[in-house]
């Protein structure tokens, strides 16, 4: 039928442009004996005479009237049929949707094929031979969304993904969708958002009221004691979750030394799909890494009372590098913030060269684990190693040993370091 409709439409316009064509090539042998003349009004009736005296001109004028008016029928016949096609499946659908509601009804004057609802339940549960109404049959199915998407009635149903993972949905049906295979196209009640949904994957269809929007239907105690538990468990994991990419890469940026928050950023974003949350994991990720190459036992001060000798590196260039960075403890050293300044300024500084280099390698780069590590352990080791040397006073010194080891602890390693504090 189409086919026909573009022969006849071809043919009107072939009649159409051959009369155009007719009439131009007449005017033009009239006035090519001189242009002047297409001002003569008597010269332009003569075309027209001409015109009509020639045959071609009523072939032409039949081809287009004959073409015009064919094509024309044919849409109007194409028309029709597909409007009676549409009325018809309107029809059909007003009457499946009409036998649903009878079915309801009658299921609502014979309850004798439901047991007697819970007090509690605002749904119907089925007969204990678990076996579904015939209206609810797979059959039916379709007519049953198909009315729900016409009425804009929430449906109930049983859903199973991919993973083999089931839950209850409430949703209110929009479109059908056919993308390999016919998928429902709705907004979800539980997750709050529009998903898509397999329609062999759904069970157990049925309407709802509008009182049941936000009821689910546990299977057992268990199932809620479990719920409970995994929400608060997902709360408890991802302290992230409400966070937008920019923002935990501001977080990271401010927490590049605390292992705690890239972890928990880290596995946050495992559950992001964009692009900049993957490459964003990937640098956590590295930064972790790194982190945990540097990690380290923080050194304990505890000594065996009663050792004369000290260790061969106890007192290393006097007390080590840090007494020549101006470090000094005792009845004659400095204060605690002179101390806290020495600190401060060894951790965050490069240090004075000296001629042992594989010593100073050994304190590694300025605000790293590293540097903090070795600041620690010498500290610490004055501390024990004076514990030891028990024939002389060292209390106040091992009192601002202990004090330093606080400052450093406060300051550079909680929340910036995983490696376990030494136990004083």
């Amino acid at each position: 039928m189409r086919v026909l409709q573009i022969f006849f439409a071809t043919l009107w316009c072939i009649g159409y442009l051959g009369n155009g064509l007719l009439f131009i090539y007449i005017q033009w042998s009239y006035l090519r004996q001189g242009w002047i003349q297409i001002f003569n009004p008597f010269l332009h009736i003569q075309v027209v005479i001409t015109l009509l005296t020639t045959p071609l001109f009523w072939i032409f004028l039949m081809m287009a009237i004959l073409g015009k008016y064919l094509a024309d029928s044919i849409e109007a016949r194409i028309n029709a049929k597909n409007k009676k096609i549409a009325t018809g499946n309107s029809g059909s659908f007003a009457s499946s949707s009409t036998s649903f509601k009878k079915d309801k009804n009658s299921r609502r004057d014979h309850p004798e094929t439901y047991d007697t609802p819970n007090k509690n339940s605002p749904l119907k549960t089925p007969k204990k031979d678990g076996k579904r109404p015939n209206s609810f049959q797979k059959s039916s199915h379709d007519d049953l969304i198909k009315w729900a998407i016409e009425s804009s009635q929430a449906i109930r149903f049983d859903y199973e993904n991919r993973n083999g993972n089931k839950s209850s949905r409430v949703v209110t049906p929009i479109n059908l969708k056919a993308i390999g295979e016919t998928y429902l196209e709705s907004y979800c009640h539980l997750r709050k958002a529009r998903r898509m949904f397999a329609i062999r994957r759904m069970r157990n269809i049925r309407i709802v009221s509008p009182g049941e929007m936000t009821w689910q239907e546990p299977s057992s105690s268990l199932d809620i004691a479990s719920e409970s538990s995994e929400n608060a468990l997902k709360t408890t994991n991802r302290p992230y979750m409400k966070s937008r990419v920019n923002e935990l890469e501001g977080i990271v940026d401010s927490a590049w030394e605390n292992t705690k928050i890239l972890a928990d950023i880290h596995y946050e974003l495992g559950f992001r799909a964009r692009r900049r949350a993957h490459r964003l994991r990937d640098r956590i990720a590295r930064r972790l890494a790194q982190l945990q190459d540097g990690q380290f036992f923080w050194p304990t001060t505890t000594a065996n009372i009663g050792l004369q000798n000290l260790s061969s590196d106890a007192f290393k260039y006097g007390e080590g590098l840090l007494r020549q960075c101006g470090y000094k403890v005792g009845m004659n050293g400095l204060s605690q913030r002179e101390r806290s300044e020495i600190l401060d300024a060894v951790f965050l500084c490069p240090l004075p060269k000296i001629e042992d280099r594989a010593y100073l390698e050994q304190w590694g780069n300025p605000k790293t684990s590293r540097r903090l590590q070795k600041m620690a352990e010498s500290i610490a080791a004055f501390t024990r190693n004076a514990r030891r040397h028990n024939s002389k006073d060292f209390s106040k010194a091992i009192q601002d040993w202990e004090a330093d080891l606080v400052y450093l602890k406060e300051k550079y390693y909680n929340n910036h370091f995983s490696f376990r504090w030494p136990q004083v």
